[in-house]
């Protein structure tokens, strides 16, 4: 129980490393499959921040705006395990073809909870819907810019954990921001058809 505590203490200050690109900060999280499955803990309780959002962005989105929110729910959730699943195979694909098999954990491990703290960062925005005071077309920018931001920290991580150059990096995260973008642009059609 004392390695998990000592694991969970480093996460936090991990993440701030990371979030201002001090590449130590991947060295605070640990490797190996218990702390990869222990990692999917927070973003997976973070799951209702994204259905809060999804309900605002509903509105002044013209494709899903008339549309049952259950069903939008239910096509985005999807969505987010399609897009999850081809990352995922995409990661390993990679290592295998590269060799870098051993540090995929590790990847996956920093990767959630990252993607964990950078959606907290998003809490300002959230907060700024619930509260009535902007609308999601006011707030689009900053989302634009938290979502450029947090690709570029994806691209840290991937160069730090899989010790590879930034540009393949940065490659991969394009990649996986086409995937993101044309799987929306895929749920935004569908969702016309119900």
């Amino acid at each position: 129980m004392k390695p998990i505590i000592k694991e969970l203490k480093q996460v936090p200050l991990g993440c701030l490393e990371i979030a201002l690109f001090m590449k130590q900060g991947v060295e605070r999280f640990s490797d190996g499959w218990g702390p990869m499955w222990r990692s999917f803990v927070l973003p997976i309780a973070l799951i209702p921040l994204s259905f809060i959002a999804l309900s605002y962005m509903q509105v002044d989105t013209p494709e899903i705006a008339d549309k049952d929110f259950a069903s939008i729910a239910g096509l985005f959730f999807g969505k987010w395990i399609f897009t999850s699943a081809l990352g995922l195979a995409i990661l390993i694909a990679f290592a295998k073809a590269y060799d870098r098999m051993d540090n995929v954990l590790k990847t996956i491990t920093v990767g959630n909870w990252v993607g964990a703290f950078l959606s907290i960062l998003f809490l300002p925005i959230l907060f700024s819907l619930l509260s009535g005071e902007s609308s999601w077309a006011d707030m689009y920018q900053f989302d634009i810019l938290h979502s450029i931001y947090s690709y570029v920290v994806a691209a840290f991580v991937l160069t730090f954990t899989m010790k590879i150059p930034w540009e393949l990096a940065g490659f991969l995260t394009i990649l996986g921001l086409a995937i993101n973008e044309t799987s929306l642009d895929a749920v935004l059609w569908i969702a016309q058809l119900l």
